[in-house]
């Protein structure tokens, strides 16, 4: 089965010029508090297309919508093709808060349009709102976990955001060319102590008929000591858009290295030999779908080539292991022999 996604993305003009922070010392500021954006909205994209009216809330308006518009049930249906908001690009960015410069991550994600149903898109499931979650990730090493997004009394269940669009109802031109949404304010980030952090971000298609449901994806983001001089990428994996595919999404180099190409390699082990799926990106492209795995653990690594920084393999970069686990992988995978 191949599978399509058809996508517009925007980002700055300054994604591609990397700007260093000060260091692990500015990193004593903490979140940032001021970075707290209420709108979302933007304007119509071409002639004829409707204005888009959002706004951002934080936890205490994300409790008030489930209260008034909820509870929301994830649909579990073969029949819908639930689609989530999908992340089309990450990047660090240096902030400055209280007179210091320090790395936060941005990224953009689209607004799904109509839900598929029976495969036609259904005159229900029109997406109204997405909600995210950020969190650390706990785990027995605990040079992997960020004590801020991780154990931290406020943000120890996550760091909440509702990007809220009631009103807006949705066009054709979405279906091939998905709204997007950019958001600059993951701040605070421990990237001083370990060379190494794993978080969750969870993204939410929220809507309310033919009831109110929810429906979630969890992308796995790996993040690198930001400290000196060096490029290390932001990588995000997610198991989508099926329980046997991986998503991979990276941040491009800056444009001082002159990297000459981007490989992906999806590393696990096969009755006690080691495997390797190498897959070479094509020019401009950050993104990437390993379909068709059967259950195992899997490793993504990025591995960037050419310039005089990146020699041989001084620019490769692991990503969190992701783990397919299904019955339906199971048996894709009987099939596949050892090359």
């Amino acid at each position: 089965m191949t599978i399509v996604i058809n996508l517009v993305v925007f980002v700055y003009m300054s994604m591609c010029v990397r700007v260093y922070s000060e260091g692990c010392k500015s990193l004593n500021v903490g979140v940032d508090t001021e970075c707290v954006p209420t709108d979302c909205s933007q304007n119509g994209r071409f002639p004829g297309d409707p204005n888009f009216s959002c706004t951002i809330y934080r936890r205490q308006g994300w409790d008030k919508f489930n209260r008034v518009r909820g509870p929301f049930t994830s649909i579990i249906n073969t029949s819908i093709a639930l689609y989530p908001p999908i992340i089309t690009y990450i990047e660090w960015y240096p902030r400055e808060f209280q007179g210091h410069s320090f790395p936060a991550l941005r990224f953009n994600f689209t607004i799904p349009y109509r839900i598929k149903e029976n495969g036609n898109y259904s005159t229900h499931f029109l997406v109204k709102a997405v909600r995210m979650i950020w969190s650390g990730i706990q785990n027995e090493n605990s040079i992997y976990d960020d004590l801020t997004y991780s154990t931290s009394e406020k943000y120890k269940d996550g760091y909440y955001r509702l990007f809220d669009f009631q009103h807006y109802e949705g066009t054709s031109q979405d279906k091939t060319q998905p709204r997007m949404i950019q958001y600059d304010c993951i701040t605070g980030l421990d990237t001083c102590n370990s060379n190494q952090k794993f978080y969750i971000l969870e993204l939410s298609a929220i809507a309310f008929q033919p009831q109110p449901f929810i429906f979630s994806l969890d992308y796995y983001v790996t993040t690198f000591n930001q400290q000196g001089d060096r490029w290390q990428p932001a990588i995000v994996t997610a198991i989508y858009p099926n329980v046997c595919s991986i998503y991979v999404v990276f941040e491009q180099a800056p444009n001082n290295y002159n990297i000459t190409g981007y490989y992906l390699n999806l590393n696990y082990v096969i009755k006690g030999m080691n495997m390797r799926t190498e897959y070479k990106m094509a020019d401009d492209k950050y993104s990437h779908i390993f379909p068709n795995l059967f259950s195992n653990l899997y490793e993504v690594e990025v591995l960037a080539v050419g310039g005089a920084i990146c020699i041989n393999t001084t620019c490769k970069f692991t990503a969190y292991k992701v783990n397919i686990s299904s019955s339906e992988c199971d048996k894709q995978g009987q099939n596949q022999s050892i090359k």
